[in-house]
């Protein structure tokens, strides 16, 4: 079958690396049973990459005619192991490989290119030599990509990678095989230098083996081996399969998973993967939900290896999960403890999170709750709870640092937002902007905010005689439990005034009159439809004040530091004995921040306790399905022997 080999070659290799031609040269020599390949680099600069040259000599079998009858019939390949295609990459960066080879005392040579009619001249020798000599010709990209494709300590690392397989079972069986590459450079540089590095399989390190328990079908075992340099000037971590001889890169770590000073290297071989490479060799030729359901398989394992090879690496995770799980109790449980590399905080968090909202989406959409879903509801409820709770203690926290002295603003922003209209329509979203339950958690469903022009007019009939301008207003927060302009029934309001530190006995006195004149003119513009009014004065009480309060018929409550509550009537119309409660709370700085941090910490050791109680009940990590994919394979089929998970390693 004849295949036009210009349309074949953007096909097939449609952007390969440079690297490519190397692997390609260097594999056709192993399968023509080379045990020496020598790889020479010329050129007169990095910048000057039409002049690059490469040549490729083994001492193989040579291009004997059967070999050069399939070499030039792209497709048609001996086995699975071989694709048939290539060579294509060779055209993919040079116009033309002049191709000289030795055999049966016979000289062939040709040229190969984009014309190539699958000729040859063929003349005998006197000589027994064998092997074959590639010499690319004509570079015709604009550019070398990297400095790494053409020096030789780079290459050697790249191959070694690529041909680990195969290198580790010629070393293993005491059979040779050097690859040699040798720069010349007409102008170097301190980049470019005229090197030679050679990679010898016989002077590999020995690779260790781990047991593996899992099978990927009915009959293909997995091979694990390994190897861990403990002192290493950095970080590095490969991890790969074996695919017909080649080593394919198989993400399933990154750097930064491993610990600095660690080179890893991990190599997974099953007959399960034989004929899986895809048409360039670059990729496993596996559909994706299996792909997946391998990487787990192969994750799992990695991480019984790091526990025994790496065991800071799960003592640094634990202590991660721990605080995470402190931090977030509401997500204890779900912070996942199947780790394989080093833990990222956020990335643990991010899916801890996901993990969570996707049961409570679960839960959300089901019409009607099985038993077994209602006591998971219930569970997922307390940890919302727990999670709304923590947000609480935030707040807390961030109160207990600001600075009393200094302007009312920062705390006022902190019990409600100013300049925002909160409507109680986005209930979920608007609990974590309005604040009011510091003062008491009754105050938890008063939703509503007035708009900034709202409550501009608000406070300007509001103001009492010659207290602020136009430019100023005094720091008052006001919330209601329903917009009084869109319900028909009484609404209760609560109105928070802070007044600074330090003020004489006679500016705190003012206090409970300032309070009971708000109120009225409050009713009045709201006429008929207020109920009740909360006020609360935040204002430091020292002992003379006290005493004045208690002169007042204030009395003191339950409190962390002093709280005085009174409750007074405001007479709205004395004629028509309109006469509206309201209750007045005298409470110091002191009080808002500790009696808020009390309440609070007692709900979440109850959240924390109960969730505690039933998480042994969820399942950690994604366990569930670890142990449905540990007890088949990847086809589906159940494993009925399965052997223990015993650690072994062994040196071959």
């Amino acid at each position: 079958m004849d295949i036009n080999i210009s349309n074949a070659v953007n096909k097939f290799y449609p952007n390969p690396s440079l690297e490519m031609v190397y692997f390609e040269a260097i594999a056709n020599a192993i399968d023509a049973n080379a045990t020496k390949i020598d790889i020479g680099i010329s050129l007169d600069a990095f910048n000057a990459p039409e002049t690059l040259e490469i040549k490729v000599t083994d001492n193989g079998t040579g291009f004997t005619d059967e070999n050069f009858k399939k070499f030039g019939t792209l497709l048609e390949h001996q086995d699975k192991y071989h694709k048939g295609l290539g060579r294509l990459v060779y055209l993919q960066y040079f116009k033309t490989v002049d191709i000289k080879s030795h055999f049966d005392k016979k000289t062939r040579t040709f040229k190969f290119d984009k014309k190539f009619k699958k000729k040859s001249t063929v003349v005998k020798q006197e000589s027994n030599l064998s092997g074959a000599t590639l010499h690319f010709k004509q570079y015709y990209k604009k550019n070398i990509k990297t400095y790494s494709y053409v020096t030789p300590k780079d290459l050697v690392e790249s191959v070694r990678l690529r041909f680990y397989p195969i290198l580790y079972n010629r070393k293993s069986s005491n059979k040779q095989l050097e690859i040699n590459f040798n720069l010349t450079v007409k102008q170097q540089s301190s980049k470019l230098k005229n090197t030679r590095k050679s990679l010898i399989a016989s002077n590999l390190p020995e690779l260790k083996e781990m047991k593996f328990d899992d099978k990927l079908d009915l009959f293909s075992d997995v091979i694990l081996s390994y190897q861990i340099n403990k002192n290493y000037k950095g970080t590095s971590i490969i991890t790969a399969i074996s695919v017909d001889g080649r080593t394919i890169n198989l993400d399933l770590l990154s750097e930064d998973e491993i610990p600095q000073g660690y080179e890893v290297f991990v190599l997974f071989t099953s007959k399960y993967f034989d004929g899986k490479a895809s048409n360039n060799r670059e990729a496993i030729d596996i559909d994706k939900p299996t792909l997946d359901k391998i990487k787990r398989i192969f994750r799992k394992n990695i991480k019984k290896l790091f526990e025994h090879e790496i065991p800071e690496i799960s003592k640094r995770n634990d202590k991660i999960v721990a605080k995470l799980q402190r931090q977030y109790p509401y997500l204890n449980g779900y912070v996942t403890k199947d780790l394989v590399g080093l833990a990222k905080r956020d990335s643990l968090l991010d899916e801890a999170h996901r993990r969570f909202f996707e049961d409570q989406k679960k839960i959300l959409e089901s019409e009607n709750l099985t038993d077994e879903q209602y006591e998971k509801a219930l569970k997922l409820s307390s940890r919302i709870l727990t999670e709304y709770i923590i947000y609480r203690q935030k707040i807390i926290d961030k109160l207990k640092v600001v600075d009393m002295t200094s302007t009312e603003a920062e705390i006022h922003n902190l019990i409600v937002p100013t300049k925002e209209v909160l409507d109680g329509e986005k209930f979920i979203e608007d609990i974590y902007r309005n604040n009011i339950w510091l003062l008491d958690d009754k105050f938890m469903t008063y939703s509503t905010i007035l708009s900034e022009k709202e409550m501009k007019r608000l406070l300007e009939y509001i103001k009492l005689d010659d207290e602020f301008d136009d430019d100023t207003r005094p720091d008052i927060a006001i919330v209601f439990s329903k917009d009084p302009s869109e319900t028909k029934r009484l609404v209760d309001v609560v109105i928070v005034e802070l007044k600074k530190m330090g003020l004489k006995l006679a500016k705190k006195e003012e206090v409970v009159s300032q309070l009971r004149q708000r109120a009225r003119k409050l009713l009045q513009f709201y006429p008929n439809q207020i109920g009740r009014i909360w006020f609360y004065g935040i204002v430091d009480i020292d002992k003379e004040f006290r005493i004045s309060l208690k002169e007042n018929g204030f009395t003191p409550v339950y409190s962390e530091d002093q709280v005085f509550y009174n409750e007074q009537k405001i007479i709205v119309d004395e004629d028509k004995n309109i006469v509206v409660p309201i209750g007045l709370n005298i409470m110091s700085y002191k009080a808002l921040m500790m009696d808020a941090d009390a309440r609070n910490s007692t709900f979440l050791k109850i959240l924390i306790d109960s969730i505690e109680s039933f998480n042994k009940d969820m399942p950690n990590n994604n366990s569930e399905e670890i142990a449905d994919n540990d007890s088949k394979d990847i086809q589906g089929n159940v494993r009925e022997d399965l052997p223990s998970n015993a650690y072994g390693a062994s040196t071959n």
